[in-house]
């Protein structure tokens, strides 16, 4: 998919039109996962090649946003050690989040002055919530954690399977 966002789009000095970095909006999940969905539940299966020299153990899941009444494909971790969900300070100017405050939050990279905010999101099985939390320093091409304040609601499972791993969100069933 090519996102072409006015981000990317510029006039050099020389008067040329110039587009770069098409889709760094959502790097997309690569042919080692499977997305299962069903009305209730969006299921993801990672399975790396087992030559693959890298192996990525996020918990990785493509989410859709809606800016200014286009659908935006943006994507997501799960993380089952933040109590509440977090936003790259990128996604929250993009996204024009709503600002509640300032407030402290602690996390792996120390502590911060966070915005406090929430962002309306859609799973790929169509199931939408909000996400509450607060803005978190970038982390690459990941926009949203997804934490416990959508999964402490939902049942989550994580199991082992060939090279990788699977894990499921079962979403309380109101779509």
């Amino acid at each position: 998919l090519i996102f072409p966002y006015t981000d990317n789009i510029g006039l050099a000095l020389d008067g040329t039109i110039k587009i770069c970095n098409i889709g760094h909006k959502f790097m997309g999940l690569d042919d080692n996962y499977e997305i299962i969905k069903t009305p209730d539940s969006v299921t993801v299966i990672y399975n790396p090649c087992s030559d693959d020299l890298h192996f990525d153990n996020r918990l990785l899941m493509p989410l859709i946003v809606n800016i200014n009444g286009h659908e935006n494909l943006f994507l997501g971790q799960i993380d089952t050690g933040a109590s509440s969900s977090g936003f790259t300070e990128y996604f929250y100017e993009e996204v024009a989040l709503e600002n509640f405050g300032i407030e402290k939050t602690r996390g792996t990279t120390g502590e911060m002055d966070s915005i406090r905010t929430r962002c309306v999101v859609r799973f790929p099985n169509g199931y939408s919530d909000a996400l509450h939390g607060g803005t978190i320093i970038d982390i690459g091409d990941v926009s949203v954690l997804i934490g416990m304040d959508l999964l402490a609601r939902c049942k989550f499972t994580f199991e082992p399977y060939r090279n990788g791993f699977k894990y499921k969100i079962t979403f309380p069933f109101t779509i």
